[in-house]
């Protein structure tokens, strides 16, 4: 009898395993006058309400108009979730912008670097919706 091949496995399919950090992401447009500064804004943020964590800040381009601003690192994947939701308050850098676009999320560092080859944010957060 033939030799039934297992399924082929996708090396950049996001995955729910426990990784060892977690990174809170923000992608949004660079160009936009509320984003000025917003590393500064959060690492004064940061200082004042997560001193603690010691996250270190990163900022790089993500696409063509997008920046991204990435928080890292927590140490499971629940801390860097009630992180992205208290990005919704008033206190937060962007907890009062209204009427421009942006992305906030949370991700695990391995799923971060599937992320980075692949640029496909609706498809992560498909993801994340239906797997967390």
């Amino acid at each position: 009898a033939p030799e039934v091949q297992p399924p082929a496995v996708d090396p950049l399919a996001y995955t729910s395993a426990p990784d060892s950090a977690y990174y809170f992401v923000m992608l949004y447009p660079t160009e936009h006058a509320a984003f000025k500064d917003i590393g500064a804004k959060y690492e004064k943020y940061n200082n004042t309400y997560f001193r603690n964590q010691k996250l270190a800040l990163e900022q790089q381009p993500f696409d063509g108009n997008r920046g991204m601003l990435l928080l890292r690192a927590f140490p499971n994947l629940k801390e860097a979730q009630a992180y992205t939701i208290k990005q919704k308050a008033p206190q937060s850098p962007i907890g009062k912008i209204r009427g421009v676009e942006f992305i906030t999320f949370a991700i695990s560092s391995e799923n971060w670097q599937k992320l980075l080859q692949k640029k496909d944010v609706e498809e992560y957060l498909n993801y994340f919706r239906t797997n967390n």
